[in-house]
């Protein structure tokens, strides 16, 4: 079991004896910690952006709105941060990479609209979804959001480095493949830069 597993099952344990002692205490205070726990189940603790089980629910309501008519097509882009394994094993230790996860998180997050969401897919990859409900093609909308991505980046965090891909789902196609695409892409152009 990776490390990340048992951290994330030591804290449910943990919130799991909490709750049990406060119910016993206080309804309110069950119906605070249920609500936590809620949060935290479709959250990542440390960037506070939805997490991989909440794309899996986001991924099967896309895919209705995107048969019913509701949006016309999904744009995907996949980013995975470049040298986050020199920072998290370098003198500044795991706090220097929570750091700049954390960095990146909001950059990616000020990156995009209302409707648009951010996820924390792995250990350094995030996952960006773009249900498309104009007339505007996709591929206009990704090329927008990736220079906001970047401007962003130059703004509030320079040394942030980053590999990406992007993929959009029409009609016909699963968003499952699209992200696979927009992941391969990505560490195309990951593997472009050790080159």
């Amino acid at each position: 079991m990776s490390n990340q597993k048992i951290e994330q099952r030591c804290l449910e344990y943990s919130l799991a004896d909490e709750m049990h002692e406060q119910a016993r205490r206080s309804p309110q205070k069950l119906k605070d910690i249920a609500l936590r726990m809620a949060r935290l189940s479709v959250h990542d603790e440390l960037t506070g952006l939805y997490n991989r089980r909440a794309l899996g629910r986001v991924k099967a309501l896309l895919m209705k709105a995107l048969g019913t008519g509701r949006i016309n097509n999904i744009g995907i882009i996949v980013i995975d941060l470049d040298g986050f394994k020199d920072v998290n094993d370098g003198p500044g230790g795991h706090a220097a990479g929570d750091r700049l996860l954390q960095d990146a998180a909001c950059v990616f997050q000020a990156s995009v609209r209302e409707k648009e969401d951010v996820f924390r897919t792995g250990g350094d990859e995030f996952t960006i979804v773009i249900p498309n409900e104009s007339d505007k093609p996709i591929y206009e909308i990704l090329e927008e959001r990736i220079k906001t991505i970047f401007d962003n980046r130059d703004k509030y965090v320079p040394g942030l480095h980053f590999s990406w891909g992007i993929a959009y789902v029409d009609s016909g196609k699963d968003i499952q493949v699209a992200i696979d695409e927009a992941d391969s892409v990505m560490f195309g152009n990951k593997r472009g830069k050790k080159r």
